[in-house]
């Protein structure tokens, strides 16, 4: 007797669950509105899910929690619970916007999934449920599952490839720096902005700016060029010795802010290199 009591008990509770699931799935629609990257920099970046739910019902709902799972080439990075103790209003007959924000950090994601490290662009997928109540009571959970893509940014190579001397006299110079911008991204990048600072054997030569803006293509390449106009008395007479050898000892540093498809991000840089000095005239 008690045993038939807890399947009619048991039955009953499956019935109204199912019943309730269909009332809200009726009500309730889930659906993704847009992707974006955002936070974009060398160490990682944020994946945003913009999720538009759908209240076609009479009724108020409100969304009391979330969970989900994101995986990357198919496999899992991060599983996520996150209760909402005041829970979000989803008006009747409106459409509420929500957010749900995926950290990825480079470091963190290599470590957890192999083989990412060669991939031009990840490849992923986030699913899970969202649950509703009406303000005092559970209604049911819906379940959602939306794919989506971010890139894996590489470093951007630089060289310095040589000092062109185009005139050296006793009072001043009139050089050219060259250096190169190596792109290994599967994406192109536009660099807008090149602030610098150079220095030969520890004397200051210039500090400057390049705002041309640059296309480097999917594992292309740039060259360019800073011209430099010395005056010894300004930069120092040990210069015009320096510039007399077959090469000098170069630091380059400074600050690339980039454009890609993705967003903007800005990544510093510097190198020391005995640069060969070539003579144009």
């Amino acid at each position: 007797m008690l045993k038939r009591i807890c399947l009619f008990f048991m039955a009953l509770f499956i019935i109204s669950s199912s019943v309730l699931f269909s009332k809200l799935n009726d009500d309730i629609n889930i659906s993704l509105k847009e992707k974006q990257v955002q936070e974009l920099s060398q160490d990682g970046l944020t994946l945003v899910f913009y999720v538009d739910i759908t209240n076609s019902s009479s009724k108020t709902y409100y969304l009391s929690g979330y969970s989900y799972r994101f995986l990357v080439d198919q496999k899992e990075y991060i599983r996520l619970k996150t209760p909402l103790e005041q829970g979000i209003k989803i008006e009747a007959l409106s459409n509420t916007l929500i957010a749900l924000p995926v950290k990825i950090t480079y470091d963190l994601l290599f470590n957890a999934i192999s083989g990412l490290r060669q991939i031009k662009i990840g490849q992923c997928y986030i699913m899970g449920e969202m649950a509703f109540s009406d303000g005092r009571r559970n209604k049911g959970q819906l379940s959602f599952a939306f794919t989506g893509e971010f890139p894996i940014y590489k470093a951007l190579g630089i060289e310095l490839r040589a000092l062109k001397s185009n005139t050296l006299t006793i009072g001043g110079a009139d050089l050219d720096l060259v250096a190169k911008i190596r792109n290994p991204n599967g994406f192109e990048i536009w660099a807008d902005n090149i602030s610098y600072e150079i220095m030969f054997g520890g004397h200051l030569i210039k500090a400057g700016r390049i705002t041309e803006d640059m296309e480097i293509g999917e594992g292309g390449e740039k060259e360019i060029s800073i011209s430099l106009l010395l005056n010894f008395f300004d930069v120092g007479r040990d210069v015009y010795a320096i510039l007399q050898q077959d090469s000098v000892n170069c630091n380059f540093g400074g600050k690339l802010e980039l454009r890609t498809a993705w967003g903007r991000l800005t990544v510093p840089f510097e190198l020391q290199k005995k640069v060969p000095i070539i003579k144009t005239n």
